[in-house]
């Protein structure tokens, strides 16, 4: 009878972890990867350092980039190409994302707490603040649409700075940066009616100029790994060379908010499609370089040092970022659909089209202004339909986001929290 028992409970969990969704390992590593991972393991290496020496002197090469095809055809300038079951595989990602942000709520935070529900990316806010954004006249006339189009125009702004992962991690720990930012007041015929924000436009970013992987399907095997610990994130890195490639460029040590770039990565539409202005761009927020800003010293070691750092420079002067696009000009080199090449500015440079301030002396500490950050959501489908998101990456984001959202509020039993109309 125990015999049987013992083999009966063997094949259920055999069974539930056949059917367990994880991260696909290679059959074997090579030695030398092999002993970058017992090094990592042992902590003789860090992650960064671990990122380092597994890429190496490898680079993507733009000059051998394949002309993209989309069902046997060549795709055309600010085409989209939807892949077969892309409903079925956004569906199969929900599930797994409600895996990672209950895996990550097991997990201790910064602050060595657990057990809340926190957001399934860009967990960690650094700080929520408010701004103003000013429309700039550009000599590139088709620019000039969607939230761009009047030169002069003011817009009231929302800004979440934030991480990339997860979880709550100390701030000098590796890791990419988010900057989300909401334009209040704007008017225009709503790219997705079933969200609660009426007249918004949601701005997404991180300080990194390409998504994670080619395609959502490998961003999700990488939060999977997240989840999972720094060995199962080692053992990724290893399986997506190309994935490893940009984040050794990018996932560093951030020494101010206040001094960074942020990219979206991903592209978007930008004017009425069909219309003969009609384009495919990327936007950047970037620095003002009139500005100079505190940054933190060397060695500096405390877990919140990114708010203190906007802090203090708050407390001396405004910030200032430029708002810039960039058209796709080729489809080979700035490719819609695979975010893991980045857009060259020699392929397309940028266009400045808006400033946005951010005014000096803000309250980032208080209980009111930290509860009302947490409960913000911020989606790049949130906005008018001038400003559609494009490629994969972000018709998979349209329900991804708004699930971690509905996710959180329902694990933390909160309101979310509605701009009111300016």
């Amino acid at each position: 009878m125990k015999k049987s028992l013992i083999i009966s409970l063997f094949l259920i969990i055999l069974i539930s972890c056949s059917q367990t969704k994880s991260i696909r390992e290679p059959a074997s590593f090579t030695a030398r990867e092999n002993r970058l991972l017992r090094l990592l393991e042992k902590g003789k290496i860090g992650t960064r350092e671990f990122l380092a020496k597994l890429v190496g002197k490898l680079r993507v090469d733009h000059e051998t980039l394949p002309t993209p095809t989309c069902h046997g055809q060549e795709m055309r300038l600010y085409e989209e190409c939807v892949g077969e079951n892309e409903e079925e595989m956004v569906e199969d990602f929900l599930e797994r994302l409600m895996a990672v942000q209950r895996a990550n709520m097991n997990r201790k935070d910064h602050r060595g707490q657990k057990g809340k529900m926190v957001r399934g990316f860009h967990a960690k806010e650094h700080a929520c603040l408010k701004g103003e954004v000013t429309i700039n006249s550009s000599q590139a006339l088709e620019l000039h649409q969607g939230v761009f189009s009047r030169p002069g125009k003011k817009y009231e702004a929302l800004i979440r700075f934030s991480n990339a992962k997860g979880v709550n991690t100390k701030d000098f720990k590796p890791d990419l940066r988010g900057m989300a930012v909401k334009f209040l007041g704007v008017e225009g015929e709503r790219l997705d009616p079933s969200l609660k924000e009426t007249n918004t436009q949601d701005f997404v970013m991180f300080n990194k100029p390409t998504t994670i992987g080619s395609h959502p399907r490998e961003a999700m095997e990488f939060a999977e790994a997240l989840a999972k610990g720094k060995m199962a994130t080692a053992k990724y890195m290893i399986k997506n060379t190309k994935v490893a490639i940009e984040l050794n460029k990018a996932f560093s040590v951030t020494r101010s908010l206040a001094t960074e770039t942020f990219y979206s990565a991903a592209p978007y539409g930008l004017g009425k499609y069909g219309d003969s202005k009609y384009r495919a761009i990327k936007f950047q927020f970037k620095p003002c370089s009139h500005k100079e800003y505190i940054e933190r010293g060397r060695g500096f070691r405390s877990q919140d040092y990114l708010e203190n750092n906007l802090l203090k420079n708050l407390k001396e002067q405004d910030l200032c970022f430029d708002i810039n696009l960039q058209v796709q000009s080729d489809v080979r080199l700035t490719p819609l659909e695979d975010g893991a090449v980045e857009w060259r500015e020699s392929d397309s440079p940028f266009q400045n089209m808006a400033r946005l301030i951010i005014p000096k002396g803000q309250d980032i500490e208080s209980d009111k202004s930290k509860s009302e950050c947490k409960n913000m959501s911020f989606n790049p489908w949130n906005g008018i339909k001038e400003h559609r998101p494009l490629s994969a990456t972000n018709r998979v984001r349209r329900l991804i986001y708004q699930h971690s959202l509905l996710n959180r509020l329902e694990n933390t039993r909160q309101m979310q929290r509605v701009p009111e109309s300016q």
